[in-house]
């Protein structure tokens, strides 16, 4: 959870702004956010109820954007908070799992009564998102190996949690290695592959790496 706060006034009045990850969604790339906007009082706050313009965005989205609303603290109002606006809210991530979302507020009253928040209070900047674990890059113990010869392949899995499907393709052959593999599989080369390549003494194929969360497929990627 993260708290931002602008400058207090000279009448001991301030806003924040909590930002909180509720939950991630590894499966659709998603954060799942809560947040609260609050107008905070000082100790010599003598005025309780007061007209403003306030404005929330967060990840370009206007949450809030009035210029009329009714702020109002309830005895006893010293050194207490009045909530603003608060809700939830749906990010997707990029591609590769990271994000991070953009933030401003602002609150200004429309009263010039003695004791009421001067001047406008305002909170701005960026927040990154915790990075969800996307597809597995896998990577081998050796660039090259013979034929009849065993090669490990580490899936580096983000997350305990996926789980693999490996594949290969060399020539015109192709096949399943193996399906449930976690953190690595090792594969002894199979002679046959020999005949994708009848005029050579060496070739070079891929390796594809499917990663599953549960059933769902999160993503492929080769070497």
């Amino acid at each position: 959870m993260a708290t931002y706060v602008s400058p207090t006034d000279s009448r001991g009045y301030y806003t924040s702004l909590v930002i909180n990850e509720v939950s991630q969604d590894i499966t659709n790339n998603t954060t799942f956010i809560y947040y609260e906007y609050r107008l905070h009082s000082g100790p010599h706050n003598y005025f309780q109820s007061f007209r403003s313009t306030i404005n929330l965005t967060i990840d370009g989205v206007t949450l809030l954007n009035t210029t009329t609303q009714s702020v109002s603290f309830s005895s006893p109002f010293y050194n207490t908070s009045v909530l603003l606006a608060s809700g939830n809210r749906t990010i997707n991530h990029n591609a590769d799992g990271t994000r991070s979302i953009s933030f401003s507020s602002s609150f200004r009253t429309n009263s010039t009564t003695t004791y009421t928040p001067v001047p406008t209070h305002t909170i701005s900047g960026s927040q990154a998102l915790t990075t969800i674990p996307r597809a597995s890059q896998p990577t081998l113990n050796v660039s090259s190996q013979a034929l009849g010869s065993a090669i490990t392949i580490s899936t580096n899995r983000a997350s305990t949690a996926f789980t693999h499907t490996l594949r290969f393709n060399f020539g015109n052959q192709s096949g399943a290695i193996a399906t449930g593999v976690g953190a690595s599989q090792s594969w002894t080369l199979p002679n046959t592959l020999a005949n994708a390549i009848p005029n050579a003494q060496s070739g070079s194929g891929t390796i594809t790496c499917e990663t599953y969360n549960g059933s769902t497929l999160i993503g492929t990627r080769t070497v």
